[in-house]
């Protein structure tokens, strides 16, 4: 009598029990205790450097403590660093494993199914020789499944082995002076050698680096190279979010503790709107369901006296086909981020992406500079913040040329400025060598004393754009016609764009309500970022490289009755700029 002969079932694969996430968290916090000592050696060094020749005992006793502290600190915080980025790889591994093991967990299910289904079948004799040799080969795939999962468990063994390893050869200060003591730090050499000003030279710098020396500068000197134009984007993300968890953990302790000065309050507000920013950015979901991630391109809590300096964006801009750059104005700062990331950016990203589903997207909001607020706002009639803020405007953009790791994959890049920031973004463009492919102006009040006409601007002809809604206060302020008083004693911002005898090409902008008593004229001047206008919709189109979907006429001043505005009693048209749901297939800027 002939019998079926079938192989035992295939073991499943030993319990594999972590949490990468919790240990990607206690590497992180590792790595930043590691930047704490490395400060803590640094001031010790510069305790010794202010005294000198301190020459008695006591001088002798402060010299040896603080160097010995100095040291010891130094040693640990290279130690520190060490382990915490070996336990940031195991969290990678372990990642890798808990993939690992699923799948062989879903081989073990397939083969113990097409073995009870086998031992199931009625068998005639004439198929038995057939069935035996699938039976056969069943035994070889466990076999094979077999060596597969021992590899497996051997890879664990040895991880956790390696890992366990690590913590124990730096247990004790005898041993981190032993394998750190006296050994020069990664990051203070490879900064010694870092290039100031010229974000194309800071790019080259990087590059030349070693992975050692980006891992040492970026927990070592956060703030360094968060804030550096010319770093790649991905970077200077990291090393921001470190400073960011940094600050948050050491104010947040002194305001548990009520210590924290009305200062540090302000500067620990200012920390607590870009987390804020970052989560609203972290989560977007874009028109087709993407996630294109939130970078913090520029993290300063204390800057400009307090009001700060943040740059978030929507998308990677050193790899997007399309990147643009917002500009905001009167009253931004960095406790106005996150509503400028969940309104202004989220609304011109999501256009832009469904304007060009075949391209990606990438969208910046930049508050690098110190826009008038709060006892500041009488300074909107001048244009001393706007020359200023254009510098570092113009520094960041040529940081986004830069960063770029291949030169001949240029993004196409959109510079938009609203309200004082396109003064701001008028200095950046005719005062510096700007390389951007366009820039759009909206609400603007003028684009600084010296730029009158396009040819002033370091823009490619035919592309500076600007809309106004013709109720908008703000945008009605630049000089007119003959009336050129440019910045009569300091006071003003030169000259309207949106006219006639400046030649930018202007795109219709008004509101659909702007002939309703609410929301009233100031909402004129923010709702260019609404959804389903014609100013974002036409916002959308530019930064995609398509042109303007709908042209407006220019504003003119004619000899007699001043000027006029032929958009002034035009009804808005509504045009569309995101999807309503997956089923909505309409086309983008199609009327409704």
């Amino acid at each position: 009598m002939s019998v079926l002969v079938l192989p035992g079932r295939p073991a499943a694969p030993p319990p594999l029990t972590c949490d990468p996430e919790a240990v990607d968290r206690f590497g992180r916090d590792l790595e930043l205790s590691s930047g704490d000592l490395d400060d803590l050696g640094t001031d010790a060094a510069t305790a010794l450097l202010r005294v000198p020749d301190w020459d008695s005992e006591a001088g002798g006793e402060f010299h040896r403590s603080v160097g010995e502290i100095g040291d010891e600190a130094d040693a640990m915080s290279l130690a520190l660093r060490h382990v915490g980025r070996r336990v940031r790889e195991h969290s990678d591994t372990l990642r890798t494993l808990v993939r690992e093991r699923d799948g062989l967990v879903d081989a073990v299910v397939e083969i113990d199914h097409a073995l009870t289904e086998l031992a199931a079948r009625v068998v005639p004799i004439e198929q038995l020789p057939a069935v035996q040799a699938e039976a056969d080969d069943l035994g070889r795939r466990i076999q094979r499944l077999k060596t597969e999962i021992d590899a497996w468990a051997e890879r664990a063994r040895a991880e956790d082995a390696e890992m366990a390893a690590a913590f124990r050869a730096l247990t004790t200060l005898g041993q981190v002076r032993g394998r750190y003591g006296g050994q020069p730090d990664p990051a203070d050499a490879a900064r010694a050698r870092m290039p100031h000003g010229d974000p194309a030279a800071i790019r080259e710098w990087w590059d030349s680096l070693t992975e050692e020396e980006r891992h040492a500068l970026i927990h070592a000197d956060p703030d360094l190279i968060g804030n550096t134009d010319g770093i790649p984007a991905q970077v200077r993300d990291q090393a921001n979010r470190i400073a960011l968890d940094r600050d948050l953990s050491y104010w947040g302790t002194l305001a548990e503790q009520g210590l924290l000065t009305r200062q540090e309050q302000k500067w620990f507000d200012n920390a607590q709107a870009a987390l804020d920013a970052l989560a609203i950015a972290d989560a977007h979901e874009g028109p087709f369901g993407e996630r294109p991630g939130g970078y913090l391109l520029a993290y300063d809590p204390a800057a400009f006296g307090g009001d700060g300096a943040v740059a978030v964006a929507l998308g990677d801009v050193d790899t997007a086909d399309n990147v643009s750059v917002s500009v905001p104005g009167l009253t931004s700062n960095m406790q106005s981020i996150a509503g400028n990331v969940q309104g202004d950016l989220a609304n011109l990203y999501g256009a832009a992406a469904f304007a060009d589903p075949d391209a990606t997207t990438a969208s910046v909001m930049w508050i690098g500079y110190d826009a008038p607020d709060g006892m500041e706002i009488p300074r909107v009639a001048f244009e001393g913040m706007a020359r200023a803020g254009g510098e570092h405007l113009a520094d960041f953009l040529d940081g986004l040329r830069a960063s770029r790791a291949d030169e001949v994959d240029r993004a196409n890049l959109t510079v938009i400025g609203h309200s004082y920031g396109s003064t701001t973004t008028g200095y950046a463009l005719s005062q510096y060598d700007v390389d951007v492919d366009r820039a759009v102006f909206i609400g603007s009040p003028g684009l600084g004393g010296g730029v009158n006409h396009v040819s002033d601007l370091s823009v490619p002809a035919g592309e500076v754009f600007v809309g106004t809604n013709s109720l908008d206060p703000v945008g009605g302020l630049g000089d007119k016609g003959w009336v050129n008083k440019g910045t009569l004693f300091g006071l003003g911002l030169g000259r309207d764009p949106s006219e006639d005898r400046f030649e930018a090409t202007r795109f219709q902008a008004e509101d659909p309500g702007k002939h309703s008593l609410v929301p009233g004229p100031i909402a004129m001047h923010t709702s260019y970022y609404d959804p389903n206008t014609e100013s974002l919709a036409n916002m959308a189109s530019l930064v995609t490289g398509q042109g303007v979907l709908t042209e407006a006429a220019h504003k003119y001043d004619p000899l007699f009755g001043g000027p006029k505005d032929p958009e002034r009693g035009r009804e808005a048209t509504e045009l569309h700029t995101h999807r309503d749901g997956p089923e909505d297939q309409r086309a983008f800027g199609v009327r409704r």
